[in-house]
């Protein structure tokens, strides 16, 4: 009996660990960051895109690139192909764009107000996507086992302030190509960690996990206790829906708040590092002693 439990638990770790590298992922493919020090007609379209935007500078051009074939005789009767060093950017291509706003020119870098942008090469247009300071670009991840990648990320309401950092990603649609974000603001979005709460009687839990199901979920777990008043608890899970159509933002109660609580704490399958309180007193209340090595040590997650 001892023997078959070891081996049921060493496939549950084994499984984890399986779908932790399926999920996790390099970019989209033939997905290229632009060399700003290079002058190029790119960063001229860009620069017309954003000609009413507010901005200091460009922090980043991402676009996804084709590799122009060129053929010679002799290639051409060997049939081989050979591949320009310079991958070109494809004049219908949307570019995922970077700026950075500094409205005191003495203030930190890390104050810098970022923006993030769809741009339309072909109509010379953008879209404003996110902005925020403390923008932090965490790697990509695919939210679906067989979904595209996405560009995780995090960033935060304010400066010199306290902050509440939230989580989304940046994905491109498929249908439009157009680069779009998940969770924004403007419809709640997806907050992790707020500042202060402990003062006023707050412990947060958050954790980005691997799913059972092939699937990425973020949790949250605040826990408010109040002199006189019940104890409140709010649970949340964003997920990925519909194979990527759309995000979901799904409340969680009674008994399956209980458990999703218990997976919080327990912190296995952690992607990117992005958990914390997992040695908060209502984990410790809820039977979870001891969190994994690498989040048992963690400080409180703030973006800067």
């Amino acid at each position: 009996m001892r023997r078959w439990l070891r081996f049921a638990v060493w496939i549950g770790f084994l499984s984890a660990f399986l779908a932790s590298r399926g999920l996790r992922a390099q970019s989209i493919e033939n997905f290229r960051w632009l060399d700003l020090h290079q002058p190029s007609d790119v960063q001229t379209i860009v620069s017309r895109a954003l000609m009413n935007e507010p901005y200091t500078a460009l922090r980043e051009i991402g676009y996804i690139g084709l590799p122009p074939r060129e053929t010679t005789a002799a290639s051409a009767a060997s049939n081989v192909v050979s591949y320009a060093v310079k991958l070109q950017v494809p004049r219908d291509a949307h570019l995922l764009v970077i700026t950075a706003e500094r409205t005191n020119p003495s203030a930190l870098p890390d104050d810098d107000v970022l923006s993030v942008y769809d741009v339309n090469q072909r109509q010379i247009t953008a879209t404003l996507l996110l902005r925020g300071p403390g923008l932090r670009l965490l790697g990509w991840l695919r939210m679906w086992r067989e979904s595209s990648p996405e560009l995780v990320a995090t960033y935060n309401d304010c400066v010199d302030c306290q902050r509440t950092t939230f989580f989304t990603t940046f994905h491109v649609d498929l249908k439009t190509h157009q680069w779009q974000v998940r969770w924004p603001r403007s419809t709640a979005g997806a907050p992790i960690f707020s500042e202060g709460q402990e003062a006023n009687g707050g412990e947060q839990v958050y954790a980005l996990l691997d799913d059972e199901a092939g699937r990425v979920v973020l949790g949250t777990w605040a826990h408010f206790t109040t002199h006189g008043r019940p104890d409140t608890d709010i649970v949340y899970a964003y997920r990925v829906e519909y194979y990527g159509s759309h995000e979901a933002t799904e409340p969680m109660v009674g008994v399956q708040a209980r458990a999703f609580e218990q997976r919080l704490c327990g912190g296995q399958g952690v992607l990117f590092g992005l958990a914390d309180g997992q040695d908060t007193a209502i984990c410790r209340s809820i039977g979870i002693t001891s969190a994994p090595p690498s989040l048992a040590t963690r400080r409180r997650h703030r973006a800067h």
